[in-house]
């Protein structure tokens, strides 16, 4: 039927798309490659690695700051101990009051929660200083992707 033979010829042409789709990330991937292996790229790869592991760590070291303060523990303890009663809750009726006060607790807490760590980390200067050096470095790390794409116009495998 014409319905079967369309169907045919739509799949054929998804599966040359796909392929040439596949082409094209392979040919990107190497010039990336190609051009991430330059001297004067290293420093900046380097540089990356570096801003993230120091973002990493001054996010820990606010993020254990703020655990380390009665009130999120507190807010922790109420959290955990609001989940054990809505999951006991809902086991016996997930419609009672008790069940849906329990989830509005743990829901309540786990925001605050969140809150207290986004706010500990909005006002740790060195988690501030290594976002604004990783930022930098990311800066730097979109030159990269205009090279690539200009040597993608000038290689002559991907015409």
């Amino acid at each position: 039927s014409a319905t079967a033979q369309a169907g045919k010829t739509v799949a054929k042409a998804q599966a040359d798309v796909n392929k040439l789709q596949g082409d094209l990330y392979k040919i990107h991937s190497r010039i990336h490659t190609q051009i991430l292996a330059k001297p004067e790229w290293a420093a900046v790869v380097n540089a990356q690695k570096q801003a993230e592991q120091n973002l990493g760590a001054a996010k820990r070291a606010a993020l254990v700051s703020v655990h380390n303060k009665d009130d999120y523990k507190n807010l922790a303890t109420q959290r955990d101990q609001a989940h054990t009663a809505m999951i006991d809750a809902a086991a016996a009726d997930p419609n009672s009051p008790e069940a849906q006060k329990a989830a509005d607790t743990f829901v309540k807490d786990g925001f605050a929660i969140k809150q207290m760590e986004m706010a500990a980390l909005k006002d740790d200067p060195n988690y501030d200083e290594a976002s604004k050096q990783l930022e930098a470095v990311d800066a730097k790390m979109k030159d990269l992707d205009a090279q690539v794409d200009q040597a993608l116009k000038d290689d002559t495998e991907h015409l």
